[in-house]
Parts: C-alpha cells; sequence; structure tokens
C-alpha cells in the first residue's frame, strides 16, 4: 500500500502546502478534478479523512495535519535525491519565470545573470518586471523578489543581492536655478516628482537622522508611473526625484544628475527572493540562486 500511494501522498502534501486544490494541481500538472480524485483515493485507502473541503478552503484534519508532519520532511528528501539525479543525468533545463519590480530587476538580478545563461544554456529564464503585488502561485511564476516586509505570508525566502538605500536626485542645472537643499525640509520649496505604484500609492519620500525614521509629503506638479520617466524627468531638470541607490549610477557617472542629501538617507535592507513552500526545489531555481548570491559576494541566509 506504501508504494501505491507515494505519488497521492506527494499531491496531498502540494496541497497542504499551497493552500488550495487549484494551486497544487498548477504545480502538478494535473486537473483539479483528477486531483480531489486523487486524494479521494489516498483516504479511502487509509480509511481516514485528511482534509475539510468547501468550496472556498481547504484545511488538513487532525489526522492530516499528523500525516503531514510525518510525511513531509521524507517527502522533501526524495524528491530532493531524484531532482539532484537529474542533474547529473542530463544538466540543468526548462523554464525559470521570476516576477520582479524594476529596481530588482536592475539592481540585483541585471549585473549578475550573465553568469547563470552563460553556464546554463538550456534553461529559460524569463524576468517579468512587475512594480505591483502578484500571486506567483496564480501568475504561473516559480519565484519573486521583494522587501521583506511585502513578501506574501507562507512563502519560504532567502536574501538576495546587496543593501539598498534610496537616493534623492537633481540635475545639476535644477541645482544651478534652485538651489541645493541641505536637509529633507528644504525639499518644501522644490518641484519633487512623485512616482506612483501600480496600486495607487504614490511611494514615500524616507528619511533618516541617524536615530529617527521619518517619511516627508513631496511638493510637485508631476507624477510619473516608472522609474526610468522618474530618471528622464530628473535628468531633463523637471525637479527633484528620489530613486534606489544603483538605478542611476551610469547618469551620475557622465555628470547628468547628482545625488543629494545622502546623509539622509535610510537603510532599506536586502531583497528577497521567495517561493512557494514545497516538496522540493527545483533545481534551475536552487542553481540561479547560488549564483546570483555568489555575484553578490552572499553566503548563508
Amino acid at each position: 500500500m506504501v508504494n501505491e500511494n507515494i505519488s497521492d501522498l506527494a499531491a496531498f502534501c502540494a496541497i497542504i502546502e499551497l493552500g488550495s486544490f487549484r494551486a497544487a494541481a498548477k504545480q502538478l500538472r494535473v486537473t483539479p478534478s483528477a486531483l480531489s480524485h486523487r486524494i479521494k483515493n489516498l483516504e479511502d485507502s487509509l480509511q481516514v479523512r485528511l482534509l475539510n473541503r468547501t468550496t472556498r478552503s481547504v484545511a488538513p484534519t487532525d489526522a492530516g495535519r499528523a500525516l503531514y508532519d510525518r510525511v513531509s520532511p521524507a517527502m522533501r528528501e526524495m524528491s530532493g535525491a531524484l531532482q539532484s539525479l537529474d542533474d547529473y543525468r542530463s544538466g540543468l533545463t526548462g523554464t525559470l519565470r521570476l516576477n520582479v519590480p524594476a529596481n530588482a530587476a536592475r539592481v540585483v538580478l541585471a549585473p549578475a545573470i550573465a553568469g547563470f545563461c552563460r553556464d546554463n544554456p538550456n534553461v529559460r529564464l524569463e524576468i517579468i518586471e512587475n512594480d505591483g503585488f502578484v500571486d506567483i502561485v496564480a501568475g504561473g511564476f516559480d519565484a519573486g523578489i521583494r522587501f521583506e516586509e511585502t513578501l506574501a505570508p507562507g512563502m519560504t525566502a532567502i536574501r538576495l543581492g546587496p543593501s539598498i538605500r534610496p537616493m534623492v536626485i537633481a540635475s545639476p542645472d535644477y541645482l544651478k536655478r534652485h538651489g541645493t537643499p541641505m536637509n529633507p525640509n528644504d525639499l518644501v520649496n522644490h518641484n519633487c516628482i512623485n512616482l506612483l505604484f501600480p496600486g495607487g500609492k504614490l511611494a514615500p519620500w524616507d528619511f533618516t537622522d541617524g536615530e529617527n525614521h521619518f517619511v516627508l509629503a513631496n511638493n510637485g506638479n508631476l507624477t510619473v508611473s516608472s522609474t526610468q520617466m522618474m530618471l528622464d524627468a530628473v535628468r531633463n531638470g523637471i525637479g527633484i526625484g528620489q530613486k534606489l541607490q544603483g538605478i542611476a549610477d551610469d547618469a551620475i557617472e557622465r555628470g547628468e544628475i547628482v545625488p543629494i542629501l545622502e546623509d539622509w538617507m535610510p537603510d532599506y535592507g536586502q531583497f528577497w527572493i521567495y517561493y512557494p513552500k514545497r516538496t522540493y526545489l527545483p533545481s534551475a531555481l536552487r542553481a540561479f540562486i547560488n549564483s546570483v548570491r555568489a555575484f553578490h559576494g552572499q553566503t548563508g541566509t
């Protein structure tokens, strides 16, 4: 009986870890009805109900939770072992889809992915930029990248890339015409460009005096919806903008813009790559994470 139920046990674990039949069916590449049938067969075989189902939710019974706690570590070990054999036999293949904000794509991924692409020519890497909050499971993504405070619950997350700070920037021409603000309160006398997030919220202007973190409302007549538009507006002398450190490095090196208020910038910490808790971590994703972290000199978690 045990041998006959191994695949059904894996399906059962996936349902608990992903929280729904639909998400688990998508990961397992079966239809929800086929998955439901497999779970029913497992319950009939074990002669105990494992899951409580409604039209909107699924949750383990006490027996189901006890079974999951005992078998899930073994399932992860077994799946990982089999996946490792696949790597030795044929190398990494397949498609790896990532959902990332534009800032993370530029600062964390753009300088780091050349080595991974070179070493894994049979892996198709798809990086989809999206500054909104996306359900990566429903969207068919293998992983996403976000700051820690915006991570979806119930995900496995690993630090990725350098520590990030914001940067207030302006063009030399703008500063010549309007003067250089010496502290954040001076911004009330300047045209500060707003960045609009996909959900309709304006990006905050964050500052610190070394002890306290504070946010200032800006004063400006221009709102844009992309970091590239923000950079172009600043470069053209329309006003003062705020972007993440690393986004505007090329323009700073060319002298097109200059950073200001550098002593007032808070530390945002690092981006995190996150993915659903699975019975195993796909080898392509594991290799990608290791490659990017190695590029940025990261170890541990």
